[in-house]
């Protein structure tokens, strides 16, 4: 077991230094995101993963295509008004990763909108992990349906956490500054 762990914790790694190599002289944020999302999602085991975009200048929720697992038109769909003093701003800016295992039935992803995206995309289980640079939270990496019958476990949200740790640098310098 002590193996099997290191050596994951190797492939992890190289998987990392890896993106960071993908996305070097890259100034166009439509390649940008491609080339995340094609390299994120090859390091993890599920079937639903994208970026999740907070606009606070505007006050807009949004989703940033290409999101695997997910059509594009349902990623368009979700563009979600975030009223000031609201629950949805409060979640929103509290930065905090949001684990839910029944994602059609959470308040929190009703709060802030993406309740009936979960209803309607199926989604079995979730994972928000907090995208944050100097201190400010600007989005989310979504993670949902795990491909394990056991769900996100401990070393999973670990994985998730380092590769949004990582990514979250490179997307606030390179983010639209707006969403379409």
């Amino acid at each position: 077991r002590l193996y099997e762990n290191e050596r994951s914790i190797a492939a992890d790694l190289t998987g990392l230094t890896d993106l960071t190599r993908a996305l070097q002289d890259v100034s166009d944020p439509e390649v940008l995101f491609s080339r995340l999302m094609d390299n994120i999602y090859n390091l993890s085991e599920v079937d639903v993963m994208g970026f999740l975009l907070y606009d606070e200048s505007r006050r807009l929720f949004y989703g940033q295509n290409p999101f695997y697992g997910l059509p594009p038109n349902v990623v368009d769909w979700c563009r979600i008004a975030v009223f000031p003093g609201s629950e949805a701003e409060g979640i929103l800016t509290g930065g905090e990763l949001i684990h839910s295992e029944h994602p059609g039935d959470d308040s929190r992803l009703e709060a802030i909108g993406l309740q009936p995206v979960a209803q309607a995309a199926a989604l079995r289980e979730m994972l928000l992990i907090p995208l944050s640079s100097a201190g400010r939270l600007f989005g989310y990496l979504q993670a949902a349906n795990p491909r394990s019958s056991s769900g996100f476990d401990q070393a999973a949200i670990r994985r998730l956490e380092q590769i949004a740790a990582q990514v979250s640098p490179i997307i606030a310098i390179n983010r639209p500054m707006t969403a379409r």
